[in-house]
């Protein structure tokens, strides 16, 4: 479920020496940072879904390059956006979300009860 955004965000990936990526920090996560992580989830799962078929569609390499720099473009605009959080606490915590399971466990339940609200709200998840 949350594999998918972990492979986008490029912008995010931080790299130690020599280009291997740094270990993964331990974070505490509040439950209000949760839950606005969780919407920043839903909001870019749903902004995956958009670019798929473009991504698909896309005749050749360079056009596929295109639709990935679009799609990369439009992700880095939903997390500066967000309220409450940057784009670097957010790749943060996804980050050590990647080696700690419960932290994990905790985004994919609020993420569910994020995409819950969406739809009983009325926004189908979308902001």
């Amino acid at each position: 479920m949350l594999a998918a955004l972990f492979l986008a965000p490029a912008a995010l990936a931080q790299t130690g020496q020599q280009g291997q990526p740094a270990p993964p920090p331990d974070v505490e996560v509040s439950d209000t940072e949760l839950e606005t992580i969780a919407q920043v989830v839903v909001e870019l799962q749903a902004l995956q879904r958009t670019y798929a078929p473009k991504m698909k569609q896309a005749e050749n390499r360079q056009q596929q390059m295109q639709v990935r720099k679009q799609f990369q473009q439009e992700m880095t605009q939903k997390l500066q956006s967000a309220d409450g959080i940057t784009p670097q606490r957010f790749g943060t915590v996804m980050r050590a979300a990647r080696a700690d399971s419960t932290l994990s466990n905790r985004i994919g339940q609020a993420v569910q009860t994020a995409r819950q609200d969406g739809m009983n709200d009325g926004s189908g998840g979308n902001r």
